[in-house]
C-alpha cells in the first residue's frame, strides 16, 4: 500500500515500511525491527545517510577510477551503521578483475599493482574493522538484536564490452 503524494511517499506491509525521501525517515521503530538504509549511484558524492542498523550500497559508489574508490570507502568506513555493505556496479570497473590487465584500466595506464591495491582498501582489515563488507559472488550473515540477515552480493548484469560489470 502507498502512502502520501511526491515528497515523503511510503511503501508499507506488514513486516516492512520504505520511505523514499531521506528528509523524511522517522526514529528508528525500535528493538524489533532491523533499519536497512538503501542506497545506490553515489558516484562519488556522499550524502547525508539516514541512521540505520544495516547500510547496504547497490552499486555505482565510484566513478570508475582508482583514486575515487579509496575516498569512497572512507567515507563509507566514517558512517554511524554497524554494518556496511558494498556491491560494484557497471561504474565501479576498477574492481573488476577481468579489467586489471588488458581492459579498461589498462588503456588508462592502470596495472594490476593498482587492483591488487584497490582489493586491499575494499576488503582489507581496516575496511572490516570499520564494518565495510565488499561483496562479489558472496553473502555475509551479519546479526542485528538476535536477527540473523543473510545477504548476497553479486555486481553481474549484463555483459557488455567484454566486461563483467557492465
Amino acid at each position: 500500500m502507498w502512502y502520501g503524494h511526491g515528497e515523503g511517499v511510503t511503501l508499507q506491509t506488514k513486516g516492512a515500511r520504505i520511505y523514499l525521501d531521506p528528509d523524511t525517515v522517522p526514529p528508528h521503530p525500535g528493538d524489533q525491527w532491523t533499519r536497512f538504509v538503501c542506497i545506490s549511484d553515489t558516484h562519488n558524492c556522499t550524502p547525508v545517510v539516514p541512521d540505520g542498523d544495516i547500510l547496504l550500497h547497490a552499486g555505482d559508489i565510484s566513478a570508475g577510477v582508482p583514486e575515487s574508490m579509496e575516498s569512497m570507502f572512507d567515507w563509507l568506513k566514517s558512517l554511524p551503521q554497524q554494518t556496511k555493505v558494498v556491491i560494484a556496479g557497471n561504474h565501479d570497473v576498477c574492481l573488476d578483475e577481468n579489467w586489471k590487465i588488458g581492459g579498461y584500466l589498462g588503456t588508462m595506464g592502470f596495472s594490476g599493482k593498482v587492483f591488487e591495491e584497490l582489493q586491499e582498501v575494499v576488503r582489507g582489515d581496516d575496511a572490516r574493522k570499520s564494518g565495510v563488507h565488499y561483496l562479489e559472488y558472496e553473502s555475509l550473515e551479519v546479526e542485528v538484536r538476535g536477527k540473523t540477515w543473510k545477504v548476497f552480493g553479486s555486481p553481474v548484469c549484463s555483459i557488455a564490452s567484454g566486461a563483467s560489470l557492465v
